[in-house]
């Protein structure tokens, strides 16, 4: 009986359906600790906002918010609109990080402005490999960049538990 059984678990590729459950599991668990050990609350309030990047509609999501940002229509965002914006998303404070980030696109002394594309860039450069998942991959769906970010992450640093 044993060898009938074992017989009809392989007819029916039962191991080969409990090894991609393993596979996806694995997958899962590895996106969810490079989502944490790469994010900052920067990144975790932007993807909440504007969604994936691999969503089709995010450049027009960030147009929408550069939009937003400007309230005088001058098409310019300046770095104490693009603070006070970030503070009106629940950002009160930022992480050094996203200050070098600013300070890289504002000028340290902020008097530059940001173009609709600059801030997509920013928005791109501030949330980081965050919005690389969406949360439902599969393996063989992963993309290059994808790949290269699990593949080239630090993982020396990650707890296992």
């Amino acid at each position: 009986i044993p060898c009938f059984l074992l017989f009809i678990l392989y007819q029916y590729k039962v191991p080969r359906m409990a090894q991609d459950k393993v596979n996806t599991a694995l997958l899962d668990a590895m996106i969810i600790r490079f989502k944490k050990m790469t994010s900052t609350k920067e990144s975790e309030v932007i993807s909440k906002i504007i969604g994936n990047m691999t969503d089709p509609l995010f450049e027009k999501r960030v147009l929408l918010l550069f939009e937003r940002i400007d309230t005088e229509g001058t098409g310019e965002i300046n770095m104490v609109t693009f603070v006070q914006a970030l503070k009106d998303m629940g950002l009160n404070k930022v992480t050094e990080k996203t200050m070098r980030q600013l300070n890289k696109r504002f000028g340290p002394r902020g008097d530059r402005t940001l173009l609709p594309n600059d801030l997509l860039e920013l928005i791109k450069e501030m949330a980081g490999t965050r919005l690389l998942f969406h949360g439902m991959e599969h393996l063989e769906d992963l993309t290059t960049v994808q790949l290269k970010a699990l593949c080239g992450h630090n993982w020396g640093k990650a707890v296992i538990g």
